[in-house]
């Protein structure tokens, strides 16, 4: 999928995305970058929606 991103949480975020009339959903740090671990947290922010 890309960014390292776990099929099931890209799923969850789009849910959300779509339950919410989310206008972008944007990547940040580490993932983003493309250098993350296996530890490495997923940061997001969330522009729009109700």
């Amino acid at each position: 999928m890309g960014y390292d991103l776990p099929e099931r949480v890209v799923k969850d975020i789009v849910t959300f995305a779509k339950r919410y009339s989310v206008r972008k959903v944007i990547l940040f740090r580490s993932r983003a970058r493309g250098n993350n671990t296996e530890r490495s947290d997923i940061d997001i922010a969330v522009y729009g929606g109700d």
